[in-house]
């Protein structure tokens, strides 16, 4: 899935939370684990120790 950025010009990948997995990226920084549990949701930690938030595991993400 992608979607549009609000000037129009980009298009980048939509995932699922739960389709995010080792090796992919966000905003530049690499993913080092599955999506992980906590209190009142879940997240996806990255290699730069910053965690991605989400509520649910179908939430979507951009990814690069």
């Amino acid at each position: 899935m992608f979607f549009t950025t609000t000037n129009g010009d980009d298009t980048v990948p939509l995932r699922k939370a739960h389709d995010i997995k080792p090796g992919d990226r966000i905003n530049g920084v690499d993913v080092i684990n599955t999506v992980r549990p906590t209190f009142g949701g879940f997240y996806i930690p990255l290699a730069d120790g910053t965690r991605i938030e989400v509520a649910t595991l179908d939430t979507h993400i951009a990814t690069d």
